[in-house]
């Protein structure tokens, strides 16, 4: 590989999804940010995504495309189908026998949980993923074969990106505030598309993989992936117009303490754009070390995938459950202020074309009062959803 082939001027996001879109129909801005946030491992504030929406929709789908982008040699990317918390340890970790230590080393490290049933797993991992410092010490407790229970002491050193794939809907408020939460689309188009690709592959396999590995901006985005990961990792990174990307985020998210949280997450956006940007970047030298320059081209960018996300993600809930509300809650209140579930399930026909069970709209209806968008009043045995009284409908 020599750097003339991958070398680019401007910003590359553009080639970027060109590249996704071979596989992923559709899903902006899902799959730009998916992808971003594995790239965010080999800076200083790794991002963390929750994809979240119901099953059969492609969460892990995106995920693992965008993982098979990075290197093999050595493995960036820990693909997971499931773990326990105490797994999770045991299986990463170099146990040292004189201080009776697990260490674990997740510098550089892409954890990518595949359909997990639950977040427990997360629940562990909190420390970690608040990013105040790069090492944590975890206690964990086990049984010895005697059934007498134990304390081992484990180091958790680097902080990793991790993508949690999963169709379960309510989290944590410290979960969420610590995660980009993402859900990929269930549009119609989409999924036409996506039958005619499968046809595509289905009527010639060896033709359809052989397209695959030949494409051009496939083999671009692999060779630049090697060059960032080789060249730009480590390198220090600032925001010249850190003022104006200030500004611009309160105009879209206003003020709340978890929209702190969120800035953050644009900051790191910003910062992992310049970093695929690296060779088109101005650099600052100081002393021997140098800094990287992040350009108005990566912070508009970074808005611009925010902005379709950020009203659910300050409300601590997933694009699709938000959705859900804008197009199926909002639209039944337009005929009553008070609607029940059979007004719920008519309007959610209406909108998406297929039926729904009382069950999910049960699991939808929590998430979202805990969210603070709609109130659960009970009648009897009857269930109806009121809008709260200092709704935020027109803005939020």
């Amino acid at each position: 590989m020599t750097e003339t082939v991958v070398k680019t001027k401007g910003q590359v996001l553009g080639k970027v999804t060109e590249a996704l879109n071979t596989t992923i129909l559709f899903d902006s801005p899902t799959k730009e940010l998916t992808f971003l946030a594995m790239c965010s491992a080999f800076g200083d504030d790794p991002l963390n995504v929750i994809m979240r929406a119901d099953a059969a929709t492609g969460k892990s789908w995106i995920a693992l495309e965008c993982a098979k982008f990075f290197p093999r040699v050595p493995q960036y990317v820990e693909r997971i189908d499931y773990s326990s918390p105490m797994a999770l340890i045991h299986e990463f970790g170099t146990y040292n026998k004189e201080d009776h230590t697990h260490y674990i080393d997740w510098n550089r490290k892409i954890l990518l949980f595949k359909d997990q049933p639950h977040t427990l797993v997360l629940d562990r991992l909190k420390t970690v993923m608040s990013h105040d410092e790069r090492t944590a010490n975890i206690r964990i407790t086990e049984k010895t074969k005697g059934g007498r229970n134990i304390t081992k002491h484990a180091v958790i050193e680097g902080i990793p990106a991790i993508i949690f794939c999963t169709a379960q809907s309510r989290f944590d408020e410290q979960l969420t505030s610590r995660c980009i939460l993402l859900s990929p689309s269930t549009d119609s188009e989409k999924l036409k598309a996506i039958r005619r690709m499968q046809a595509e592959e289905f009527e010639n396999p060896v033709e359809y993989q052989t397209k695959l590995l030949t494409d051009p901006t496939r083999k671009w985005l692999e060779e630049r992936l090697q060059l960032c990961i080789k060249h730009a990792t480590g390198i220090r990174i600032s925001i010249p117009d850190a003022q104006y990307l200030t500004e611009q985020f309160n105009d879209l998210a206003g003020f709340s303490p978890r929209g702190t949280r969120d800035y953050r997450k644009v900051v790191s956006t910003v910062k992992t754009l310049t970093w695929l940007n690296f060779d088109d970047r101005e650099k600052k030298s100081v002393g021997v070390s140098e800094t990287l320059l992040a350009d108005q081209s990566d912070v508009d960018h970074a808005l611009g995938l925010w902005e379709p996300i950020l009203k659910p993600n300050l409300r601590g809930i997933s694009p699709s459950t938000y959705e859900f509300y804008q197009y199926v809650v909002m639209n039944a209140w337009q005929n009553a202020e008070s609607i029940d579930y059979r007004a719920i399930r008519q309007s959610y026909y209406t909108y998406y074309g297929r039926p729904v069970g009382r069950y999910k709209c049960e699991k939808l209806g929590e998430e979202l009062q805990d969210a603070g968008l709609i109130i659960i009043e009970y009648q009897g045995r009857k269930v109806y959803w009121e809008k709260p009284q200092q709704t935020e409908q027109t803005t939020l």
